[in-house]
């Protein structure tokens, strides 16, 4: 399917450029700004559905924008760029592994809508993994080199959540609405990117 293929080379750009991102910044500074794909999301389900954006979804816009105004303008609330405790790291990725696991056995049985959502949410938690992965990783090829990346446990756990969100994200999307899996998505990528970050 080329709209299929088109998706899929869209979402490699992006995650190229997110990484890009995240080289030159925190990922309790990065992340948040995630939640700005919403601003699409919306209007493209509109679409989708042949409707014009509701007012809901203008006050969400706008919601989502003021917060990221009030975020990005408190000072000190997005921790600068700093040297990863790989320690914490490794146990918040644990912590997330067995999150997404509860909430997959949680979802069993729900209705659609919420199953959907709760499929998302955990697909949000994978890439939010894979972002601080993604930090991990590149910092450790630009300095370290193949090899010493090779022998070590965040490109792994990068590749594991990575795939994992992908087949979620889509699982979320074939059993529910496009805008609550988006959404589910996008919300909590950057709440626990930025918990991870932090």
């Amino acid at each position: 399917e080329p709209l299929w293929l088109i998706g899929w080379t869209t979402n490699l750009v992006g995650f190229g450029a997110q990484a890009l991102a995240l080289r030159f910044g925190s990922v309790a500074l990065v992340q948040p700004l995630l939640v700005t794909q919403l601003l699409f999301a919306l209007p493209m389900a509109a679409a989708w559905q042949h409707r014009r954006p509701l007012p809901r979804d203008w006050l969400s816009a706008a919601l989502i924008c003021g917060g990221l105004v009030v975020f990005f303008a408190v000072r000190g609330v997005a921790p600068l760029d700093d040297e990863a405790n790989r320690l914490h790291l490794l146990l918040g990725c644990l912590a997330a592994a067995a999150a997404v696991l509860l909430i997959l056995l949680f979802s069993a049985g729900m209705p659609p809508l919420v199953r959907a959502t709760m499929i998302a949410i955990g697909a949000g938690i994978c890439f939010a993994v894979s972002a601080a992965m993604i930090k991990l990783t590149t910092d450790d090829l630009l300095v370290r080199g193949v090899a010493a990346t090779a022998r070590d446990w965040p490109g792994y756990a990068l590749a594991a959540s990575t795939l994992s969100g992908l087949l979620l994200g889509q699982g979320a999307f074939a059993a529910g609405s496009l805008p609550s899996a988006v959404a589910a998505m996008s919300i909590t990528n950057p709440v626990v990117s930025y918990l991870l970050g932090v």
